[in-house]
This record gives structure tokens, C-alpha cells and sequence, in this order.
């Protein structure tokens, strides 16, 4: 992975690849145009869950920042003129599904809707967002059956978000920041640079502008 600047030591970066899927992934990118309507999909989407929306970085939540209708998005707020809006067309299988839920001033404030199984695979297996910012699987989470366990306490308020992407079907790799713009290799080759979602410090990364993939 190849990103748009140095990552400077201490910088998390978390590349969640998605291997396997029914369809080709695909990444849409657009910007917002002073209305709650910016960008048409460019796919017909039936289920909310199979696509990711980010703004400037940020994960929206599904059904309380936008609902979907066919190819049609729509914000519950105005989508500010110049703003980054990512969809990323996400793996659909038996177990493709979303979960949004509450913090509750607890490290447990929710009980998963799916058995996720335990140790790494359980982790990775699903895609977690707290206030729009990515957390990293076994660092900042650990699963265990339908128990999400976060390292540190949730606020009374905060929102959840939870993609479940597939037992088996995804892998999780981080890194640190070394002061270029390569400071991971893959640990798959990838030939489809929509088959991986980019965070920075939980940001999500605009493909082939932020970041671009050659192989590993």
C-alpha cells in the first residue's frame, strides 16, 4: 500500500482486505453539492448493510445518517458543497449484515447479532465504527462468541457501527507509521483495489487518490 504522505511513527494504519464476494468490489467517490441527495449509486443496492458511506473520512450509520432506496442515497442532513463521499460495495453472503447500537458508559455496551466464534478470525470477521471512526480488531476490540469487549469504555451516547463481513471471508492487517509512504506490504497480493478498505487513525482512505496497490 502506497499512501498520498508519510505516516509519521505511533500512526496506526489498518487495511481490511475483503477476498472473496459474489460480485466484483467496487468503490464509488463523489461530493457533496449543498443537498441531501449528492451522488446516485451506481449500482442497484436492495440491502442496506452491502455498502459502506463515508464523508471526509468519517463511516455514516446506516438508517440514522442515510437510508437507501435502490440506487438512490439519502442523508438526514445536508451534504456540505467540496465534501468526500465514499460507497464502498461490499461483499454479500449468507452473513452479510449491520448493527448500530449505543455506547452506555461501559467496555460491553452491546450484544452481537451474530455468533462471531472467537480468537483472531472472530475479530476480523466483522468491520466495527465508533462516531464514524474505524476501530482495530484486537487492539481496540475483542470478540468472543456474541460478546464485543472494547479496551476501553464507550460513552453513554456514542454510536456503533458493525458490518458483518464473513467468517473466513476477510483479514485484518496493521501497521505503524515509518516516515514514508509505504510503511506496510500486503500480506496478500490484491489485483482489485476495491477489495481492500484503507483507515488511517480510523479515517478511511479515498482509493487510487490517498493510496494506491501494486500486488503486496
Amino acid at each position: 500500500v502506497t499512501v498520498e504522505a508519510p505516516l509519521e511513527g505511533g500512526v496506526n494504519a489498518t487495511a481490511t482486505a475483503i477476498f472473496e464476494r459474489i460480485v466484483i468490489p467496487e468503490i464509488q467517490s463523489g461530493f457533496g453539492d449543498d443537498t441531501t441527495n449528492p451522488i446516485e449509486l451506481i449500482q442497484d443496492v436492495t440491502d442496506i448493510s452491502h455498502i459502506v458511506v463515508s464523508i471526509n473520512g468519517l463511516i455514516q450509520a446506516p438508517n440514522i445518517d442515510y437510508t437507501l432506496n435502490s440506487k438512490v442515497l439519502t442523508f438526514d442532513e445536508v451534504v456540505v458543497s467540496g465534501d468526500l463521499v465514499v460507497v464502498y460495495y461490499l461483499n454479500i453472503n449468507r452473513e452479510s449484515n449491520v448493527q448500530v447500537g449505543v455506547g452506555n458508559g461501559s467496555t460491553s455496551p452491546l450484544v452481537l447479532t451474530q455468533d462471531a466464534g472467537t480468537g483472531d478470525p472472530a475479530s476480523e470477521s466483522i468491520l466495527v465504527i465508533i462516531n464514524g471512526v474505524v476501530q482495530r480488531p484486537n487492539v481496540d476490540y475483542v470478540v468472543s462468541g456474541t460478546g464485543l469487549f472494547f479496551g476501553e469504555i464507550v460513552p453513554l451516547g456514542d454510536t456503533i457501527v458493525i458490518y458483518y463481513l464473513g467468517l473466513q471471508l476477510t483479514n485484518t492487517q496493521r501497521s505503524s507509521g515509518d516516515g514514508t509512504t509505504n510503511p506496510l506490504v500486503l500480506s496478500q497480493s490484491v489485483n482489485n483495489i476495491g477489495n481492500i478498505i484503507v483507515s488511517i487513525n480510523g479515517l478511511i482512505q479515498l482509493p487510487n487518490v490517498d493510496y494506491i496497490v501494486d500486488g503486496t
